[in-house]
């Protein structure tokens, strides 16, 4: 017992320092370990990106040689090229999606990256409290209203905040259902097998900023509004006061029934049309019958032309992601439409039916011309060079290190000739003429700096999926070799320089008409023009000069103007501009050979291309553009497209002098979810400005649940 007892007092514990010092030890040892391995989950999940992200591209590019154009994730999976859709990956198209090989770049059809929640804008749980976004020029200076001029550039933009579509386009250019549940298919019912039947379902609880629920009834009124010649509301929206887009397309369509009950409405056209949701559906936006029925262009107190300054803010009631001046008289102070200088604020619709907006305010600031300014100063978070905004080295120099987007513009400045006049402008020899002196590639090199591309002449955007290529480029090399080849044109349809212009004989580089004693000096039309782009007309009037034709340069006053003339005829040659050459082939045939109406109040549009004003190619032209519009076969319509655009090449109809690229610059740290809509925001160019990623925050999807 008693060596028992020694043993136990000689097992002492440990002392409570001795336990400080095994717990401090420990507990190093479990950083090290800790710290050792932290990594190897974000490493793994790096290379699961990584693996994935290479998996999406084969995919892609097999899916591009069996189809003629990159896929949906969905589509990926439907047609078997991935067994089951990436949770890590998503896709973005751009330019349309044509099959131009894979790569993060804007020429690559496709961009692969990480399914953010909120494309890679820095997080917020609130949302983005507000966007300031710089506008060029007077671009801002349109009431965002569905009439008068709030359907077309700038403005329909900006109205497409206030008011909904019922399809709307996403990063890729392809449709999704907005205001709808799906996009018609023929699969379950919804489109009928002839392709004359599209059945749409509003999604439920959808209401106008003023609480009125939105019912299938305001479709059907939207449309019968807008068609006053039907007699159902005359006196409406005349097509005076309504240059929208959509117009053109509406002939398309016999009537459109309303199930308020069920949420339906029935569209039922005339023929199969390929364009019905490209050139109807995108653009034209819906609004209330509550609010617009019995409004006309002359009823009291509220018509069409003073819906937008009236004070209780009726024309703003839309059911859009935003709302447009909470206050309207307040915020009018703020705002000059006028002359597009001042500020113009869009506040989140809190009751959308997508859920409140991720981007809570917008704010559109007109500062000038200067966005370089703007942006250097933090005024604004983003903002573009303008279309044809001439900038300085040391001005670029300022946001060269600045995060970017870019992508080849929708917008051109454009000759165009009025066959309807005569010679010598219905003479293919002499619109060729023409096209030969006009020195673009100079024009776009020495005035824009070389920031955009000098386009073909079958009149589509260069990056068009439909463009067709090895087109006549009018370019012998050098200005002097086509001014040589212009006057022997000149001179082979009787043009002669033999008469000075006090009338006695001579040769004084100024021609005539056949048989004429005096010099010939037509007018040559001028749209208007911004500051930057003011110096192009005069460089053309120079070019033409070199060849011969001494046209008097004359501008018009004001763009409505210069859009009346051009619908009307008044003009022999003109320079105009407009934006929307990325949107749908079947452009060619509403601005090339499709009559100027009142359904089709076109200012872009050529007149007078027929075979009575010696242009052959014009009946072919026609057959054409007739048959790809119902064509149901992709390929085929595709080719019948290029056809058309060689012909419209070898009459020299109309040409772009240049198409500007467009560069978005944004602050560092800032919103950062941007992309540029392939074939166009509707209705105009591709702009980066599509409410959707403002609604969602990303570039891709809609939120959950839609």
């Amino acid at each position: 017992m008693t060596e028992r007892s020694s043993r136990r007092r000689g097992q002492g514990g440990f002392t409570l320092i001795e336990l400080l010092v095994v717990i401090v030890i420990l507990g190093v040892l479990s950083a090290v370990v800790v710290f050792a391995v932290r990594g190897a989950g974000d490493k793994g999940e790096n290379a699961a990106a990584v693996t994935d992200s290479k998996t999406v591209r084969t995919a892609e590019e097999a899916f591009c040689a069996q189809n003629g154009r990159y896929g949906t994730m969905q589509e990926l999976v439907e047609q078997k090229f991935l067994s089951e859709g990436s949770t890590i990956s998503e896709v973005q198209f751009t330019l349309g999606g044509p099959c131009q090989g894979a790569g993060d770049d804007t020429k690559s059809g496709f961009i692969v990256g990480p399914a953010q929640p909120n494309g890679g804008s820095p997080p917020a749980s609130s949302g983005y409290p507000e966007l300031k976004l710089a506008v060029n020029g007077t671009g801002n200076g349109i009431y965002p209203t569905p009439f008068e001029w709030g359907g077309r550039g700038p403005a329909a933009l900006q109205m497409a905040y206030v008011f909904d579509p019922l399809v709307w386009k996403d990063a890729r250019g392809q449709p999704m259902p907005w205001m709808v549940t799906q996009i018609p298919n023929k699969a379950d019912g919804t489109l009928s097998p002839d392709g004359l039947t599209w059945k749409f379902t509003l999604r439920p609880g959808i209401k106008w900023t003023d609480g009125q629920d939105v019912l299938a009834d305001d479709v059907k009124f939207t449309f019968d509004y807008q068609r006053p010649a039907r007699g159902i509301y005359p006196g409406g929206a005349a097509s005076t006061v309504t240059p929208c887009f959509c117009k053109s397309a509406m002939a398309d369509v016999d009537t459109v029934d309303a199930n308020n009950a069920t949420r339906e409405v029935t569209f039922k056209l005339n023929k199969p049309t390929n364009t019905f949701i490209t050139s109807l559906l995108y653009s034209m936006v819906i609004i209330p019958k509550h609010i617009w029925d019995g409004v006309t262009t002359t009823s009291t107190p509220y018509n069409i032309l003073n819906m937008h300054t009236e004070p209780s803010g009726k024309g703003y009631i839309g059911s859009g992601p935003y709302k447009f001046f909470d206050n309207v008289v307040a915020d009018q102070l703020s705002y000059n439409p006028g002359t597009g200088f001042g500020t113009s604020h869009y506040d989140a619709n809190t009751g959308y039916m997508l859920g409140t907006p991720y981007v809570r305010k917008l704010s559109f600031v007109a500062p000038g011309s200067d966005s370089v300014l703007a942006l250097t100063n933090k005024i604004v978070d983003a903002g573009g060079i303008g279309t044809e905004e001439i900038i300085t080295s040391a001005a670029f120099n300022q946001v060269s290190s600045y995060p970017r987007v870019s992508t080849p513009g929708g917008f051109n400045r454009v000759m165009q000739f009025n066959l309807t006049k005569g010679f010598p402008f219905n003479n293919v020899k002499f619109r060729q003429a023409v096209a030969y002196t006009v020195d673009r590639q100079a024009i776009l090199t020495n005035i824009l700096g070389g920031r955009g591309v000098v386009p073909s002449f079958g009149t589509l955007n260069p990056t068009h999926p439909m463009v067709a290529s090895g087109l006549p480029g009018y370019d012998l090399g050098s200005h002097a070799a086509n001014v040589v080849k212009a006057k022997a044109l000149l001179a082979e349809i009787g043009f002669t320089d033999n008469v000075k212009a006090d009338g006695s004989a001579g040769a004084d580089n100024k021609l005539e008409l056949p048989g004429a004693t005096v010099n010939w000096a037509p007018v040559l039309y001028q749209g208007v023009v911004s500051t930057a782009s003011s110096t192009v007309p005069t460089v053309v009037q120079q070019n033409l000069l070199d060849a011969g034709l001494s046209f008097t340069l004359t501008p018009d006053s004001s763009q409505p103007n210069a859009d009346t003339r051009a619908r009307t005829g008044n003009y022999e040659m003109m320079m105009v501009n407009w934006g929307n050459n990325t949107s749908d082939a079947d452009q060619l045939r509403t601005r090339l050979s499709a009559p100027v109406t009142a359904a089709n109040p076109c200012f872009s549009c050529i007149l007078g291309w027929t075979a009575a004003n010696g242009s052959p190619g014009a009946t072919e032209f026609q057959t054409l553009a007739d048959q790809q519009l119902i064509e149901p076969s992709a390929t085929l319509r595709k080719q019948q497209v290029q056809r058309m655009q060689v012909l419209a090449a070898a009459d020299v109809v109309q040409f772009a002098l240049y198409i500007p690229d467009q560069l978005l610059f944004y602050q560092p740290g800032s919103f950062s979810s941007w992309y540029a809509t392939p074939g166009g925001t509707p209705p105009g160019p591709p702009s980066y400005s599509n409410k959707h990623v403002f609604v969602t925050g990303k570039q891709f999807g809609l939120p959950a649940g839609f």
